[in-house]
């Protein structure tokens, strides 16, 4: 009888353990305090409350605020255009897909080293999905006629990585399937 290993966010690329922990409690304390805010404000208000509790509304208000801010100032740096745009990559990849191909000019890269795949398509759009050897989806984007995609990403895993095709290109979409390989560095 065989185990699925468990599978941790850091392991497909959300960062560590800990980081998703702690924006999901950041979140979770958001959304409570939204919620609280809004069953507050919206009863009606009591003849028996004192006028300081209406003065300590927009504190809460503000509170809540300052949650999302905090949430967004803390998760901007993660945003992939932001990341990718901090990553120098030492390896190039040339990858050009085609009905019902990839066609790599290289099929070895090296482990933690960025990547550039820098792809193309000749034909119709495709969807540049790759997986790593346990069959979790790594790196994933749109491939469109007429532009140069650019994709940056930094493998941790030595094994053979699949490309496959993502976005239905025509009767031969299911077999548009590609393989490269990362070695230890």
């Amino acid at each position: 009888m065989s185990v699925t290993p468990l599978i941790l966010a850091g392991d497909v690329g959300l960062g560590s353990p800990f980081l998703v922990a702690l924006v999901l409690v950041l979140a979770g304390l958001g959304v409570f305090f939204l919620a609280w805010a809004i069953y507050t404000t919206r009863r009606p208000r009591a003849a028996d409350r004192p006028p300081s509790w209406f003065r300590r509304e927009p504190t809460y208000v503000l509170m809540i605020a300052a949650v999302f801010i905090a949430f967004w100032a803390f998760t901007l740096p993660f945003i992939p255009a932001i990341s990718f745009n901090r990553l120098v990559p030492s390896q190039h990849v040339q990858v050009e897909a085609q009905q019902f191909a990839w066609v790599l000019n290289s099929t070895t890269v090296v482990a933690n080293r960025p990547v550039a795949f820098h792809v193309t398509t000749k034909d119709v759009t495709h969807g540049f999905g790759v997986y790593d050897p346990r069959g979790v989806l790594v790196l994933q984007g749109q491939v469109m006629p007429g532009y140069s995609n650019d994709f940056v990403y930094t493998f941790r895993t030595p094994g053979l990585y699949t490309i496959r095709c993502m976005e239905y290109c025509g009767f031969g979409h299911p077999t548009m399937v590609s393989t490269f390989t990362v070695v230890s560095g």
